[in-house]
């Protein structure tokens, strides 16, 4: 249970650094660039050069590169499945000494494997970075710019903006909450360590139903600091501290812009 500690996906780290304080529009904005270009490429060196790309976001970030490869941990699941989908039921050239029996490992399968592996792996390392840069209150204001297109459409985008904050700064919340849970069963005697794969899924029940009632409790008293603090559905609202574009942002910008082109060489 210890991976619960490790995930970094919508917690914030404080840094004064140049990546922090970027506008949040523009780091969704190149967020969203970096993401959809992942989704085009395939060729070994284009993942190197966006390899690089991620690399030197972190290190401007000043957030320890270790902290940030450790939030990549929980997910290591995700990418075995994702991998194995791929090695064993792509068709193609079987790769010696497959097929053994009805398993089939084929070339096709380990290029398209490793390419999605890859893909999640930097797609998750990018959000990642964005909410440890990312104060709650700029995600905020930054998905109210992503989708202020569709206020024509009469869809209510700030309290859509606000849910989606309130939710991935729930993540944290209800990790530390359950590393509490879990901690709070260990003194009891329960060991989550040992056991088949069916004792382990039944040793989760004390975990999972105080974390449900927990997340209620939560929420319910969120709404209520809300309430109290005047918000209400559908009304626009001001911000303490307004953002404005800067000159780190055109740069920032225009880099990114300058090494684009190279991807769809």
């Amino acid at each position: 249970m210890k991976f619960l500690q490790d995930i970094t996906l919508g917690q914030y780290m404080p840094q004064d650094s140049f990546v922090h304080r970027l506008d949040p529009r523009v780091k969704f904005f190149i967020l969203l660039i970096l993401m959809v270009t992942l989704f085009f490429i395939e060729a070994p060196l284009k993942f190197l050069l966006m390899g690089l790309i991620v690399f030197l976001i972190i290190r401007l970030s000043k957030i320890p590169t270790g902290y940030v490869l450790k939030g990549v941990a929980p997910f290591v699941w995700l990418f075995l499945f994702a991998a194995c989908a791929h090695f064993f039921f792509t068709p193609g050239r079987s790769i010696r000494p497959f097929p053994i029996g009805f398993v089939n490992v084929t070339v096709e399968g380990v290029v398209n494997g490793t390419v999605i592996t890859l893909r999640i792996l930097l797609i998750i390392v990018l959000s990642s970075m964005l909410t440890l840069t990312t104060t709650p209150l700029e995600l905020t204001t930054a998905l109210k710019m992503a989708l202020s297109p569709l206020k024509r459409f009469k869809v209510p985008v700030n309290d859509f903006a606000m849910m989606m904050m309130l939710t991935i700064r729930f993540v944290p919340i209800l990790l530390l909450e359950a590393q509490r849970i879990i901690n709070a069963q260990r003194s009891r005697g329960i060991n989550f360590e040992t056991g088949g794969l069916i004792q382990r899924a039944k040793k989760l029940v004390p975990i999972l139903i105080p974390l449900f009632n927990l997340s209620f409790l939560r929420a319910d008293e969120l709404s209520v600091a809300m309430i109290c603090r005047g918000y209400a559905t559908g009304k626009e609202r001001t911000s303490f501290r307004e953002v404005r574009f800067s000159t780190p942002d055109f740069f920032a910008l225009a880099a990114v812009m300058l090494v684009l082109p190279f991807f769809f060489l």
